[in-house]
């Protein structure tokens, strides 16, 4: 193909390739799924001019953002996505069940509202959606897919990186709905997890079980040195949840005898637990601002406490010991996955004895966790 570009109608580039749906709101793993997309479109599509679009319900991080695109690929930031959410009220008549024709009669009305603001995007030679779980719920899934009506009026292809669904999607669309409305997306559609395909099989929608896009960065992952200066006995709790339990779990932790340090991948969802840590445990927190230096402090750590599902993932990439707590799906969709014995239902399963137990165990966690990165 051809790597030249030239300008075309609205300001798209004629050859350029767009993301939408980029989540720059500060979470690590968001970045880190945008930093895989980034590489695999320029492999797919090399001297092609790659536009980003953030998510439209989210702010942008600006120094997450500018230490992102220190270490990304090349690409060119065009603001927010040009979808927006459903006001009050509409969101009241879609719960109340009195809009009429519900949900997806306000998605093709919203497709058919927003093609002009869209038409700028005929000239790309390809649309990728970002991956992760954005297809579900009236406010989110409405948002998403009426924006994906609005670009194939532009008769241009839309592709979806790996996603996940919540069984929640189903009770808001008929089978019939999601086929039309998946049918929409470029094939073949991938899921991140077995779990997603399952869902969407169920409905006629075929999909292929894949996983992560994150998972593509272990090279990149592989060169990250560990975090200098740490103590190398620590445990490093990078957890989301309520303050109160996860301040409860790391006071056990600490009664054990454990070294503990906290780290956030989200510090706009974590910043008061980080502060409850602090004040109330004089528990050390880290605010990384990119996904390689979470990468670098779970190197340097004896093992790494998390329930996020990019926690786990950059722990394999990091090749760290895991411990995790299991009170989210994904995290528990892993722990099956790759077999791991030593783990936490919840924060309140989460002490000091099963930490002792996950640290006497490391080498059989990190031989699993292995096993499982390279399935």
């Amino acid at each position: 193909m051809s790597g030249a570009a030239s300008v075309g109608p609205n300001g798209a580039q004629r050859g350029a390739v767009a993301i939408v749906f980029a989540n720059l709101k500060g979470n690590l793993g968001d970045f880190a799924i945008l930093h895989a997309m980034l590489a695999e479109a320029g492999r797919a599509f090399p001297e092609r001019a790659l536009h980003v679009y953030s998510h439209p319900l989210h702010g942008v991080d600006a120094a997450r953002m500018a230490a992102f695109r220190e270490r990304a690929s090349a690409f060119d930031y065009r603001g927010p996505t040009h979808g927006a959410p459903l006001g009050r009220l509409a969101m009241t008549a879609l719960k109340l069940r009195l809009a009429p024709g519900g949900l997806a009669a306000a998605i093709r009305r919203r497709a058919a509202a927003w093609a002009d603001r869209f038409a700028g995007f005929a000239s790309y030679e390809t649309v990728l959606v970002a991956g992760g779980e954005q297809w579900s719920g009236r406010q989110l899934g409405g948002l998403m897919f009426a924006t994906l009506g609005a670009i194939r009026r532009q008769g241009v292809e839309v592709a979806a990186f790996p996603f996940s669904v919540k069984p929640s999607l189903f009770r808001l669309h008929s089978p019939s709905r999601l086929a039309s409305l998946f049918g929409a997306l470029t094939r073949p559609l991938v899921t991140r997890d077995e779990a997603s395909a399952v869902l969407l099989a169920r409905a006629g929608v075929p999909a292929e079980t894949g996983v992560d896009s994150v998972f593509a960065l272990a090279d990149e992952a592989a060169t990250v040195p560990p975090a200098a200066d740490r103590d190398p006995d620590r445990v490093l709790l990078a957890a989301t949840g309520r303050a109160d339990e996860v301040v409860a779990a790391a006071g056990r932790l600490l009664a054990a005898g454990l070294k503990v340090e906290a780290l956030s991948t989200c510090v706009e969802e974590d910043a008061e637990t980080l502060a409850a840590l602090r004040d109330r445990l004089g528990v050390v927190g880290h605010a990384p601002l990119t996904w390689q230096e979470v990468v670098a402090e779970f190197k340097a750590s004896r093992l790494v406490v998390t329930n996020r599902l990019h926690g786990v993932i950059l722990g394999v990439l990091a090749d760290a010991p895991l411990l995790p707590v299991a009170n989210r799906t994904k995290v528990r969709s892993f722990v099956t996955g790759a077999g791991l014995d030593r783990h936490a239902d919840d924060f309140a399963a989460l002490g000091g004895a099963l930490a002792q137990a996950a640290l006497a165990g490391r080498d059989d966690t990190l031989a699993r966790m292995r096993a499982y990165h390279r399935r």
